[in-house]
């Protein structure tokens, strides 16, 4: 009996901690690890490619999580304003000032769409996830100095 109730023990020991997600644990960084540059890399739902969208260069954002604010380029034109972040959620539902170069095809606005739908976030193997709910909507890559 005591066999079997060690057996029950360890089996539900294992059951549980194979339940955990290692890209739910990487949600509960401290934000200060978004500090920096990131530069998109990937529209998991998309079937257009990058190079299709953004002709010239790629997406990239500049956070400063003291101040929150972002700044950036959409490929095109460059981008600023204020963000709210916590371990867990993202929002950049704020007004950005935007330039206003005239941008040819779709990619600046599929940026900012998907920027202003993001409402989560993780950080794995240096790649930033911008999730809308539990789907990722965004990857980019952290820039090198």
């Amino acid at each position: 009996m005591l066999k079997l109730t060690i057996l029950a023990t360890l089996f539900s020991a294992t059951l549980l901690s194979s339940c955990s997600s290692p890209e739910k644990a990487t949600a509960m960084l401290s934000p200060d690890i978004l500090n920096g540059t990131w530069t998109l890399v990937e529209y998991p739902e998309l079937q257009s490619s990058l190079d299709a969208l953004y002709p010239m260069k790629k997406p990239n954002i500049t956070f400063d999580v003291a101040g929150l604010k972002i700044n950036g380029s959409t490929g095109c034109n460059s981008f600023n304003g204020p963000f709210k972040v916590s371990q867990a959620t993202i929002d950049f539902s704020a007004p950005l000032g935007i330039t206003r170069m005239m941008c040819p095809g779709e990619g600046e606005s599929t940026f900012i769409r998907n920027l202003q739908k993001a409402n989560g976030w993780t950080v794995r193997d240096n790649t930033l996830r911008l999730m809308a709910g539990d789907l990722v909507i965004m990857k980019l890559d952290k820039s090198t100095p």
